[in-house]
């Protein structure tokens, strides 16, 4: 079995944007992309499957890591990993997964290519960054950039930055530098966190807020967010005794990561 796409429903769409969001620093863009389709209440239409998808990752699913292979069960449901695909108003959800060293580009061709066969005029990143000068008496910095000068100056203004300078790792990436080499422009929108050196995958969704309030202006589509405030407070005195705790020396990361299912 190679990499596998399973059309379940195909959808009627005009000039689609692709919206992609995988597990990644401090699982910004998978928080998003997850409220997206619990609030709108969705229904995947296509599922890609790959032999990449690890269940367990030997370090971090972003950086292209190996790991086992196998299925996660949930309340006695065995899954196993795969890409999820929904859609709505023409704004095609992605809910992506990290494969390993050997299979990251080829999963990510194959996405591309599932676009460009869907009409995908668009594609939208999100993730997260971190910025030097992050208060937390201020509003969490959202930062973009893209495939071209236009589409940037398109998007940036409006309490959207380009403040980011640095690698932009795993799925999300890919997908995103894959489609400027096969023609489809892009942007990435990144929710500003403070780094968890514990566990960088710790969700952080007083950032994923931020990102969706500003992604919902950008696809001119509401996207309530009231569900996510719950979590504000607690995530928010979590930032604060991290900041004010002293620095700790740098140990190499070696343990395992569950992928998500």
């Amino acid at each position: 079995m190679e990499n596998v796409i399973d059309i379940l429903k195909k959808p009627e769409l005009k000039n689609p944007v692709a919206v992609v969001g995988s597990q990644g620093l401090r699982s910004i863009g998978l928080i998003a992309v997850d409220h997206m389709i619990m609030e709108w209440k969705l229904e995947q239409f296509a599922t890609l499957h790959s032999p990449h998808f690890p269940i367990v990752y030997h370090g971090l699913p972003y950086e292209g890591t190996q790991g086992v292979a196998g299925s996660a069960v949930r309340d006695g449901v065995v899954n196993i990993p795969k890409i999820e695909f929904y859609e709505k108003s023409n704004i095609i959800i992605t809910r992506g997964y990290h494969a390993d060293h050997e299979g990251q580009y080829k999963v990510a061709v194959k996405v591309v290519d599932f676009f460009k066969e869907l009409g995908v005029r668009r594609i939208i990143s999100l993730g997260g960054f971190v910025h030097d000068k992050f208060s937390l008496d201020e509003e969490r910095r959202i930062s973009v950039c893209g495939t071209n000068e236009k589409i940037i100056e398109e998007v940036a203004g409006n309490g959207i930055g380009v403040d980011y300078t640095g690698p932009f790792l795993g799925f999300s990436a890919l997908v995103l530098g894959v489609g400027m080499s096969r023609g489809i422009e892009g942007i990435a929108i990144f929710g500003q966190t403070v780094p968890d050196t514990e566990n960088p995958l710790s969700p952080d969704p007083v950032a994923a807020k931020a990102l969706l309030e500003k992604l919902s202006k950008i696809l001119k589509i509401e996207i309530d967010t009231k569900g996510m405030e719950m979590y504000e407070e607690k995530i928010l005195l979590q930032e604060q005794e991290d900041i004010q705790k002293p620095p700790q020396p740098k140990e190499e990361n070696k343990r395992d990561y569950m992928g998500y299912v």
